[in-house]
């Protein structure tokens, strides 16, 4: 979508026009896949393969922190997941390769249940399962503001800002409405983003030792 204003044109990606990345395509599928098979038994498939705090450690349920990415608690919630997976994740994955790109959303997606872990860990929330790739597409917009800084785009659809602001915009908005009791876990999104920060840190770590060894 391009709008023009004052005689510059922005360009806002709804991810339309762009090729679906086969990432994003298994990533999705598994979403879409899970969410129907859980719907035949919700409260044995939420408490094994969602995200419950006690039982991570105390049932040895490790692997919740991955499974939980892949499940959503209605329709509404798989399908805002779906749209900002589409839209961010195949303009990321032209930047990662497909394997380092399913590696990097699950890396935030752990970053964010971890987050959720530690909160009941030290009481600051209570135990209750949890289910969702928000961490994951947070890592998403992370990267996408990373990757291309300098795209603008349409905050809200009405907003023109460039893409290097927005994991900034969003961070900061999931701060304070971190104080809301509403339901969703938004330090679970911080977590996504700070497992997304990480990752490219270490990333850009890597870089540079290699380049020092092959001097």
């Amino acid at each position: 979508m391009k709008v023009t204003h004052k005689n510059r044109t922005y360009k806002f990606y709804f991810g339309t026009g762009h090729r679906l990345t086969r990432g994003v395509a298994i990533l999705g599928g598994i979403s879409i896949l899970t969410y129907l098979i859980a719907q035949s038994n919700r409260g044995f498939f939420y408490a094994v393969f969602g995200f419950v705090p006690s039982y991570v450690f105390g049932k040895l349920m490790l692997w919740q922190f991955i499974t939980a990415n892949f499940m959503h608690s209605n329709l509404t919630h798989l399908l805002f997941n779906m749209v900002g997976l589409y839209v961010f994740g195949c303009r990321v994955e032209k930047v990662l390769s497909e394997k380092e790109f399913i590696k990097y959303f699950l890396v935030c997606g752990i970053g964010g249940y971890a987050a959720i872990f530690i909160l009941w860990f030290i009481g600051a929330t209570p135990n209750g399962y949890a289910v969702g790739a928000s961490a994951g597409i947070y890592g998403l917009l992370l990267a996408f503001s990373l990757s291309y800084p300098n795209q603008k785009v349409l905050l809200f659809f009405v907003i023109p800002v460039q893409a290097k602001w927005l994991a900034i915009i969003f961070g900061a908005a999931e701060f304070l409405l971190s104080i809301r009791n509403d339901g969703i876990s938004h330090f679970g999104h911080l977590g996504g983003l700070a497992a997304g920060l990480w990752y490219f840190v270490r990333a850009k770590e890597i870089s540079l030792v290699k380049k020092t060894a092959n001097i």
